[in-house]
């Protein structure tokens, strides 16, 4: 029991940790980047959770080692992408979604369908690919997310033979009651974001007005056919190892020596 408390941090514990102030502490905890609890009217913190969050933040898509990128050319090997893009489109479009296969890091496979105009000015920065990276790497289970700008997404995971190779991922979505699930407004922390990737505010606050908007009840609903598609993906994995298996065995059987 000790070792919990000690493990909790304060408000200004975390601002010194962070070097931020007080009110950016409440607005990360609005958006959803941190998360705490109330003991006695006071935020509390775990540091075990605020040292994953850093280490998260300090992801970049381009730092992979040798053997990472190896096994990231291999998923191109397991996923067919051009008919994966063919597919994910068909669901982005009838879903009104924006939808993005990637590998297990986040890095994407594909392009965004259907994605909207506000995160498209994100992906136009680097230090925004890198956020949206780090998003899409932790949607990999059913639960809703809220992304570093203050939008929620879910997403699920492609695996093949047992093993995990990739990820569906929707999001670009706002919550027409978000009150009930976020009382922080993610538009408050619009000025920083535009600061922070070096892009327009009023061209950013303006295609922040035409986001799409879901309602609380639909995302069951929305995580339900993510996992249904991310299943699709795998079977598709599963089938073209099938066939790949085959037309090396033929290839064998039809080597000879020169």
């Amino acid at each position: 029991m000790m070792k919990a408390l000690d493990d909790l941090l304060t408000t200004n514990q975390l601002q010194q940790i962070l070097k931020v102030d007080r009110i950016t502490i409440y607005r990360m905890l609005g958006d959803g980047r941190l998360r705490g609890f109330k003991v006695g009217g006071q935020w509390r913190f775990s540091r075990s959770e605020v040292e994953s969050w850093i280490e998260g933040q300090c992801f970049h898509v381009d730092d992979l080692s040798t053997q990472e990128v190896e096994k990231k050319g291999e998923v191109s090997r397991v996923l067919p992408l051009s008919c994966i893009q063919a597919v994910q489109s068909i669901f982005a479009d009838a879903m009104d979604i924006a939808t993005v296969t990637t590998d297990i890091w986040g890095g994407p496979l594909t392009d965004v369908s259907n994605g909207c105009d506000f995160c498209r000015m994100i992906l136009s920065s680097e230090e925004g690919k890198r956020r949206c990276s780090v998003f899409w790497r932790s949607l990999g289970n059913p639960e809703v997310t809220t992304c570093h700008a203050g939008l929620i997404g879910v997403g699920d995971r492609i695996t093949t033979r047992g093993k995990w190779v990739g990820m569906v991922a929707s999001c670009q979505l706002d919550l027409q009651d978000r009150e009930a699930y976020n009382p922080v407004d993610w538009r408050e922390n619009l000025p920083r974001l535009a600061n922070d990737l070096d892009l327009p505010e009023k061209e950013m606050c303006d295609a922040a007005a035409r986001i799409r908007t879901i309602r609380t009840d639909q995302i069951p609903r929305i995580s339900r056919l993510v996992k249904q598609v991310a299943g699709t993906f795998s079977k598709i994995g599963e089938e073209r190892l099938v066939l790949l298996d085959r037309l090396e065995q033929i290839a064998g059987m039809t080597r000879f020596d020169s």
